[in-house]
Formats: structure tokens, sequence, C-alpha cells
């Protein structure tokens, strides 16, 4: 589901109620063809499982060494003000490595898998009927697809090199706000 509402969000074409040609105007014909490469693109699952295990081994571990309780309704009542500061301030610094994992996640998400083969012309273009969105505005361009990430550690490293390692902290805000106001789900 990551893959199809990122691709979603991101496509420059206005997408029709028809589910069909939305997933022909989402999906390579590759992925078409075989929808299980959806599961294999390269590093997408280790970034996932990463992301996943960070969530729910280090932060429940966190939440029992400073709380001691694994669920919020099991915090004891007199738990001191500094235990609960000193844990939301554990999962604001989360951030630090929780956002390049989602934007490297999200990256390799959007990315189309070709399989071995070049797309000709036709399977780049959309299918008939489906129109452009942005005639009139700029459309921010995806990275090319002649050149994919292959893996987490790859993407990482050539979005550092392509664009600063500024952007793997884009958004970090959203997720430290996930992280506090998580803190007391």
């Amino acid at each position: 589901m990551t893959v199809l509402i990122n691709r979603s969000i991101i496509t420059p074409y206005k997408l029709p109620n028809n589910p069909v040609t939305s997933l022909r105007v989402l999906l390579s014909p590759h992925e078409l063809s075989k929808p299980y490469m959806l599961y294999l693109t390269p590093g997408l699952l280790a970034t996932t499982f990463i992301h996943s295990l960070c969530v729910t081994l280090i932060a429940r571990t966190m939440r029992v060494f400073f709380l001691g309780a694994s669920a919020p309704e099991d915090v004891p009542e007199d738990i001191s003000p500094w235990r609960w500061a000193i844990f939301i301030l554990w999962q604001a610094f989360a951030t630090a490595w929780l956002t390049p994992l989602e934007v490297v996640s999200t990256r390799l998400s959007v990315q189309p898998n070709t399989g071995d083969a070049i797309p000709s012309e036709e399977e780049q273009g959309p299918p008939e009927g489906v129109s452009f969105c942005g005639t009139d505005e700029d459309v921010i361009g995806l990275r090319p697809t002649t050149e994919p990430y292959n893996g987490m550690v790859d993407c990482g490293r050539k979005v550092i090199e392509e664009e600063g390692w500024q952007s793997l902290y884009r958004g970090f805000w959203w997720t430290m706000l996930s992280n506090v106001f998580g803190a007391f789900a």
C-alpha cells in the first residue's frame, strides 16, 4: 500500500476513477505483469523492517525503562514528571534516525521496478484518456529511472551526494510530533 499511496501523491497525472486505469498509471508494465515485484523493490523491505523494529521494539523498551510499563494504561500514576520529560525527550531524539528511514523508504517506494528492460516510448507515457495534471504549473521532476537506487544504503548515499544530508531530514518536525504525541498513546 505504501508504494501505491506514495506514487498516487507524486504522479503528475489526473488519476481516473477506474482502478485498472489508475494502476496502469501508477505501476510500470513490469510491475503490472509481476505484482510481487512491489515486495522486491531493492531496500524497501529492509527499510520498512528497520523502521518497524525501531518504532516497536526500541520505543517499547524505552517506555518500560523510563516509565516502567509497556502500555499507556499500565503506567503507574505516581511516575515523576522528570521521568516523563526524559521519555518525551527520548521520543524527540528518536527523530534523528526515524526521519532518514522514512525519507529513504519514500524514495524507494516511488521508484518504479522496470526489471532489466528499458521502457519503450509507448510504455513511458500514460494510458489513453489520462491527462496531465499540471499544464499551467511547474511539476517537480523525479529522479531518472535509468539510475535506480540499488538498496537502502545506496539510496541514502545518493540522496546525500545529489541533494545534501539536510534532505534526509525533510519533514522532521512531522516525525517528531508523531513520536512525542505517540508517547501518550
